[in-house]
């Protein structure tokens, strides 16, 4: 944020062309705003072991806003990082960050709101999201990077009923297998509703089994173990022993049949430590969501891996007056730095602190009341109990239903008031009601290839505005080496040499810098550098002077 600000000064119209070409490397040299930045340090990890919570589950629909919001809340009663998402009955293709932070993403039929899939990807993901791509409505995969030289791949697939074809289910496994060969990963997981019951292992043949599950085998199970095998992949459910009522995963309407139908695959059954159906997780559809825990021992470079830090939303401190006092105690101790590193440093870290001590955090916005909230626990209760019937399971998903759409409508209701009162525009009205917010997914280079590859969208993007922004001035080859060799810095071509920049020029930048914008690396918006109060302006003044006359800037 602090380099930002050198862009933000408005220097003398007597400075001539020196000046602009160090405004124009300060423009090159800050920081892209173009997502990314730090590496990924997902689930949890250690220094020996990375883990990581894979689920997979038939939600049956997600098409309206409340569905969304009770699944939110209902994974915040797990350990999670990655859901993949059966009968979404979305239209279309979407990647969003919804307003928790997490990603969601769905495909669907472009005509119609049946089956569908998609990824629920926690937040502490978001920066290590490669690629996401879709193969079918059927079956979609998302890449993680790990560190530099690891990532890993989800595949999500939601399997044709036996209503359908032999031909259908032929076309579903060549989706599957071009999205497992697809941009190769070195771990890749395929989940999802396969329609399919695989049952126990007949004979030491079916390698791709385990020594448990539940009885019986149909058609579609026979066609699953056949792909299992003829690609070396193991279905993970088999290798774990529970109870019966611990492995069915989907109950018919009447009660009366429950299957293993829902199944966690992977090429590396040593990754796998645990496969479990979690009997408490209920949003009232038919299946029960299966969850996996993952444990990878990266034993090298696992020293880069680094933990992305959450960054908490500007709010004004109660205490202005401490605020200000806060920063000039800290900088009290520095004198007229003249290395610019260290000037920068002492600025960051008194602002920093200072934004620590007296800035509240923004608290969780809730669009679920407390009462909304106790319903969906009594249901997570009563679902994991044998003597409850269908019709009381049944009654309580209309009572949620109708819960979270009232909650949801005294939200917005009360987000509108509050638009009206503080006279805030529509738009910020509709960001504050959406979802979350839709992002890029895919991107067509300058030789015309549609990428999916986040780092590749990143750059082609970074690509484009150097050659929109870029100076096409022409320089002197002589006269620029004996700029950038000058000990005096910048002059005034064919002048005296410029002048100190002035607390005025910075306090009238400061006035014209727009508020409620994202902070940069350090985390520090230009609404805490404006009442940060006046010790806080000499030493910018000062950090400021050191950078146009030393033709340099901090490097962090």
């Amino acid at each position: 944020m602090i380099k930002c600000q050198l862009l933000k000064l408005q220097y003398p119209r007597r400075v001539e062309r020196n000046a602009q070409n160090l405004v124009l490397i300060l423009y090159q040299s800050a920081p892209r705003i173009l997502g990314g930045g730090k590496k990924l340090a997902a689930g949890k990890a250690s220094s020996k072991v990375w883990k990581l919570y894979l689920a997979t589950y038939n939600v049956r629909s997600l098409l309206s806003e409340e569905r969304l919001i009770e699944l939110e809340c209902e994974l915040e009663q797990i350990n999670w990082d990655v859901v993949g998402l059966s009968e979404v009955r979305r239209r279309g293709e979407q990647l969003c960050r919804l307003k928790s932070g997490h990603t969601f993403y769905h495909a669907g039929n472009e005509d119609s709101s049946i089956g569908g899939t998609g990824f629920l990807i926690h937040k502490r993901h978001n920066s290590g999201i490669v690629s996401i791509k879709t193969i079918s409505p059927r079956v979609i995969y998302v890449i993680l990077r790990l560190n530099k030289r690891y990532n890993m791949k989800f595949i999500q697939v939601y399997a044709p009923t036996t209503k359908q074809t032999d031909e259908e289910m032929d076309l579903f496994y060549d989706d599957v297998s071009k999205a497992w060969e697809d941009q190769r990963t070195h771990f890749t997981f395929l989940c999802g509703d396969f329609n399919a019951k695989v049952g126990l292992k007949s004979n030491n043949s079916e390698t791709a089994l385990g020594g448990f599950g539940s009885e019986g085998r149909n058609d579609r199970g026979e066609m699953l173990l056949g792909f299992l095998l003829q690609n070396n992949l193991f279905l993970m459910n088999s290798f774990f022993y529970k109870k019966l009522n611990r492995r069915w995963t989907w109950k018919s309407p009447d009660g009366r049949t429950k299957n293993e139908i829902d199944y966690i695959i992977t090429d590396n059954k040593n990754t796998v430590k645990d496969v479990s159906v979690l009997n408490k997780f209920f949003t009232g559809s038919d299946h029960r969501i299966v969850r996996a825990k993952i444990v990878l021992n990266l034993k090298k470079e696992r020293r880069n891996m680094i933990t992305k830090s959450e960054r908490n939303p500007w709010r004004p401190p109660t205490d202005i007056d401490g605020f200000q006092g806060n920063i000039s105690n800290l900088l009290e101790d520095s004198e007229r730095e003249e290395n610019i590193e260290e000037l920068n440093d002492a600025i960051v870290k008194a602002l920093s602190a200072s934004q620590e001590k007296y800035c509240p955090k923004t608290q969780k916005e809730e669009k679920i009341s407390a009462s909304t909230g106790l319903l969906m626990k009594e249901r997570r209760f009563k679902g994991s109990q044998k003597t409850t019937t269908d019709e009381e399971i049944k009654a309580m998903n209309k009572q949620i239903s109708k819960a979270i759409i009232k909650d949801i409508r005294r939200y917005k209701k009360e987000k509108i008031e509050e638009t009206i009162e503080n006279n805030k525009s529509m738009k910020v009205l509709r960001r504050k009601l959406r979802n979350g917010k839709g992002e890029m997914n895919k991107l067509r280079n300058k030789q015309g290839n549609i990428t999916t590859n986040r780092n590749e969208i990143l750059k082609t993007v970074e690509e484009f505005y150097q050659i929109l922004y870029e100076s096409r001035q022409e320089v002197d080859e002589e006269y620029e080496a004996d700029f950038l060799t000058s000990k005096k810095g910048v002059v005034n071509q064919g002048s005296e040499e410029i002048p100190d920049i002035t607390m005025g020029e910075i306090e009238l930048a400061l006035k014209k810098a727009k508020n409620n914008r994202s902070p940069g690396e350090d985390n520090i918006v230009a609404d805490a550098i404006k009442i940060g109060g006046q010790r806080l302006l000499e030493k910018l003044k000062d950090l400021f002077n050191l950078c146009l006359f030393s033709c340099s800037i901090p490097k962090k």
